[in-house]
């Protein structure tokens, strides 16, 4: 598995994959355009023990799979 970038320009949703055997997963998402982008975590996955992440125009977040969960570096 590589890690990945992602770069949003409308307003979308990003659904992760499961963090479950994936430790030290990196993904990097940034949000170049307008509206909103949100990060999805699989299931009843969290991030930083949030449901979701929401990132505004030129905002951007960087997650690592723990191997059960999201957490922001």
């Amino acid at each position: 598995d590589s890690d990945f970038t992602i770069n949003t320009t409308t307003a979308t949703t990003i659904n992760l994959p499961t963090a479950v055997g994936r430790a030290g997963k990196i993904f990097v998402i940034k949000n170049t355009g307008v509206g909103l982008t949100t990060v999805e975590p699989d299931g009843s996955e969290t991030i930083d023990g949030d449901a979701n992440e929401n990132l505004v125009r030129d905002e951007s977040i960087t997650i690592q799979s723990t191997g059960a969960n999201w957490i922001i570096i």
